[in-house]
């Protein structure tokens, strides 16, 4: 479980087509960082009134996620 809160600053008017995308990882010192999942979330479909609490499962990363994740960056 994690206790995070973020903030985003985004004009009302583009928030209909904005998505937000976790992407959650296992950092390890020793060893290759694992990709445990991701989450998309259509901020569209949400209603931002007020301060929620989002609980959702992860789906496993593709290949095609990562190929995306490095082109973007």
């Amino acid at each position: 479980m994690f206790d995070e809160d973020f903030v985003f600053e985004v004009r009302a008017a583009e928030l209909q087509r904005r998505t937000l995308e976790v992407i959650l990882y296992d950092f390890d010192a020793y060893a290759r960082h694992y990709r445990m999942g991701v989450l998309r979330l259509h901020i569209g479909e949400l209603d931002l009134c007020e301060k929620i609490k989002i609980w959702r499962n992860l789906t496993p990363m593709t290949d095609v996620d990562e190929k995306v994740m490095q082109f973007q960056s």
